[in-house]
């Protein structure tokens, strides 16, 4: 769930090579997957649009704790009126790009990884923020990213300290420069 906007999207959309294919991993409303598309042939939206990712121990408190904390924005702290309105907010994304060039998976970036096996110039990761799925997010896009493509992401610089943590592991781990573009945006050339 998301609350506030992508800043700096558009220096990092700079990077983004014209007629591409990419996967955005965490889709929420579609804001940033409407810009990725002006320069895309193809665009994997990759999202659970589900409470249920946070149910279970997590860096962040329970399940309760995360219900509590985006109340205001549901209006509710009933996990059915997240349910609601989780799939209100697939439908208007499914409807929102029914006439573009999109594959919508509706899935953990875990199991969407476990299946996608084609070859990207270029994935964004913006899904899950704890450090444990970011890292994993980064391992898994390194495999189906194409020789000279980009793996790139939000939060670097935020009140989200496993995003940081992870990537810099990650590029320590596999010896890689660290971009970062404009506040919060990080980018790797693999």
């Amino acid at each position: 769930m998301m609350i506030g906007k992508n800043r700096n999207i558009k220096k990092l959309l700079t990077f983004i090579p014209e007629n591409s294919e990419g996967v955005e991993i965490g889709v929420w409303k579609g804001e940033t997957s409407k810009l990725f598309l002006k320069k895309t042939k193809l665009l994997h939206l990759v999202d659970p649009w589900s409470a249920d990712v946070y149910k279970g121990d997590n860096e962040n408190g329970n399940f309760d704790d995360y219900l509590n904390k985006y109340s205001r924005l549901v209006g509710s702290n009933k996990e059915k009126d997240f349910n609601n309105y989780y799939e209100n907010v697939y439908e208007n994304v499914k409807n929102r790009f029914s006439q573009c060039e999109v594959k919508i998976y509706r899935e953990t970036s875990t199991s969407f990884f476990s299946h996608f096996k084609n070859k990207v110039d270029w994935i964004y990761i913006d899904g899950s923020h704890f450090y444990k799925d970011v890292l994993l997010d980064l391992q898994n896009s390194y495999n189906i990213i194409k020789k000279n493509g980009l793996l790139a992401g939000d939060d670097y610089w935020s009140v989200k300290p496993g995003v940081m943590k992870a990537v810099d592991k990650f590029a320590t781990d596999y010896n890689l420069k660290l971009q970062i573009i404009g506040e919060n945006q990080f980018l790797f050339k693999l």
